[in-house]
């Protein structure tokens, strides 16, 4: 049961034990802020073209150091803390104890602290510092574990395909501390792309099905099926292993038919009234973003295909560097990186939003999940998706070295910044909840 704290005005640091959500949301939040102001500094510094942008030592690269703390830094964070919170009432079951939850969530928290200055000091002290966090996400995945075996028989399903999702976050981590460890950057690339399009899309899949009516009669398994079909992909791409033409472009007809089957629907879903309330808008925002991720990387996959499938050698890696293909290389390139952005800014980023903000505001006492703060908040982030989906899809068409790299670095400056503003602008407005007394709801 929920841990009940004593009354009193003002911000206590007790009441993050009040609730699960409480407890794990701050500390998403935390891990969330300073990742993105991090990467914010580190983009603005080099976009100035800076002595200190150029003087910074990476031990690891910098995109991979990236898509490490923003695959799998605060998001299974939030997972867990929406799991926590919503799971109960999925299974009909008693709802944990938060200050069981405070020594897997210190080790996560630890983790992620000591990784940010040994992403600029070693592999090796990096690998170890990913240590604490994988132990502490395994035990939250444990606890949710136990929670699933606890509910009733027959409604299981969605909480415990999240917390198989959750598990695959974990298992990521500790597989990402061995890469680092040995120095395999092909096989960091490789993980983190996977664990973004089927641990971390799976799981909101999962969540988006019980948080939209729309979907409330479908089943998630071809969406976690072909989720893990492209995660396959685009790790065999990174290993530099591409996949023959004809498995690539059955899984971009997969692909681009769930796309088009998935805009279909949700520009029909019969809904008159609900439509119109700010919490469905935002999430019909956010799997519109799902369906332009899957189209874009149905496009990437058919052009990766005929490049080098239908132009070239189809025999192995050398197929990307077919003459008749190089054309056409950098535009599937391009696309699946627009994809991997809708994704992870559009729908996973739209999702966490809604859910995040729903489940404070409700256990807050707000009547509101949805206000005015949370709803300009929404309309930032569909900016800044934009903005990332317009520069990768314009990178190939920039032919001028110089000017190519002066822009696309300005523009990622400027998305990270927003992203970083946006992760503020949340904490600051969500984040004094967690440790306050709920307000009593209005005729409660």
């Amino acid at each position: 049961m929920a841990h009940d704290v004593p009354p009193g005005s003002g911000w206590q640091f007790s009441r993050l034990l009040a609730a699960p959500h409480r407890l794990l949301f701050s500390a998403a939040a935390l891990v969330w802020l300073v990742a993105a102001g991090w990467w914010a500094a580190v983009l603005g510094l080099a976009a100035l073209h800076t002595d200190t942008a150029a003087a910074l030592h990476w031990a690891v690269p910098p995109a991979l150091a990236h898509a490490l703390l923003m695959t799998l830094g605060f998001l299974p964070l939030f997972f867990a803390g929406f799991l926590f919170t919503a799971g109960p009432r999925w299974l009909q079951a008693p709802a944990p104890d938060a200050r069981a939850l405070r020594g897997p969530t210190v080790a996560v928290l630890a983790g992620w602290g000591l990784l940010l200055p040994a992403l600029h000091l070693d592999n090796r002290l990096a690998a170890a510092a990913l240590l604490p966090a994988a132990a502490g996400h395994s035990l939250l995945v444990l606890q949710l574990a136990r929670l699933c075996r606890h509910g009733q028989p027959g409604r299981r399903q969605h909480a415990v395909l999240a917390s198989v999702g959750c598990g695959l976050c974990a298992a990521a981590l500790w597989a990402a501390a061995a890469a680092l460890a040995s120095g395999a950057t092909a096989a960091l690339a490789a993980l983190l792309a996977g664990a973004l399009w089927l641990a971390i899309g799976g799981v909101l899949v999962v969540a988006a099905q019980r948080m939209s009516p729309w979907l409330a009669e479908e089943s998630p398994t071809p969406w976690l099926l072909l989720l893990a079909g492209q995660a396959l992909a685009r790790a065999f791409d990174a290993l530099g292993w591409p996949l023959p033409a004809p498995v690539r472009a059955l899984l971009a007809l997969a692909l681009g038919t769930l796309a088009l089957r998935s805009a279909w629907a949700l520009r029909h879903a019969a809904l008159p009234h609900g439509q119109r309330t700010p919490m469905l808008r935002m999430l019909r925002a956010a799997a519109g973003w799902r369906s332009v991720a899957l189209a874009l990387a149905a496009g990437g996959h058919a052009l990766a295909m005929f490049g080098a499938g239908v132009l070239g050698d189809t025999t192995g890696p050398s197929a990307w560097a077919s003459p008749a293909a190089t054309g056409l290389i950098p535009l599937a390139a391009a696309l699946a990186m627009a994809a991997t952005h809708a994704l992870a800014l559009g729908f996973c980023g739209g999702h966490l939003l809604v859910m995040a903000s729903r489940i404070s505001a409700m256990h807050n006492g707000r009547t509101s999940a949805a206000d005015t703060v949370v709803w300009h908040l929404h309309l930032g982030l569909q900016a800044l998706v934009a903005l990332r989906l317009a520069g990768a899809l314009a990178t190939p068409f920039i032919t001028t070295p110089g000017l190519a790299a002066d822009l696309h670095g300005a523009l990622l400056a400027g998305v990270a910044l927003g992203w970083a503003g946006l992760a503020a602008a949340w904490t600051t407005r969500h984040g004094p909840w967690m440790g306050q007394m709920a307000r009593q709801r209005p005729g409660a």
